[in-house]
């Protein structure tokens, strides 16, 4: 059950990843599109065709970015999807989430006296840094580890 879920949460970080470059590309494609008729119309408007430097140049550097955007697979895939997972973990363990962390665990126990439910914490934690459910369970769960007397058994 367990690898089941992780081999969920793989595919779904794939995905996320396989559309995030399509969504580039798009982006992309699309203003190389805009800013290429608004020459062309400018250039002809004149009776020139300078534009076609700016339509063949560009769409160079256009043509060239499509594989990479819709590559779902392969060494090249695995490498760029590889190194844009560990920066996304990276960013999401940073130094500063034990100190919000430790200094809301505090304030809570100080308030109310008693341990702190996991499940708050995580919720508390996701709002303040709007890191994915994901990430900030981990987080959380590391830190309570560490610091068991913050949390109910």
């Amino acid at each position: 059950m367990a690898e089941e879920r992780l081999y969920d949460q793989e595919a779904d970080l794939r995905e996320k990843y396989i559309l995030r470059n399509k969504k580039g590309f798009r982006h992309s494609l699309l203003t190389y599109v805009g800013v290429n008729l608004i020459l062309a119309f400018l250039s002809l408007s004149q009776g020139e065709y300078w534009f076609l430097f700016s339509v063949f140049g560009w769409g160079l550097a256009v043509a060239l970015e499509a594989p990479y955007a819709f590559r779902t697979s392969g060494p090249g895939f695995e490498a760029a999807f590889n190194a844009w997972h560990d920066g996304q973990v990276a960013a999401a363990f940073d130094p500063q989430h034990d100190i919000m962390l430790q200094a809301y665990c505090r304030d809570v126990v100080e308030r109310s006296e008693s341990t702190i439910p996991r499940l708050a914490t995580v919720k508390w934690f996701r709002e303040q840094t709007g890191l994915s459910l994901k990430h900030s369970v981990e987080i959380v769960e590391r830190f309570a580890r560490q610091n068991p007397q913050y949390f109910f058994p």
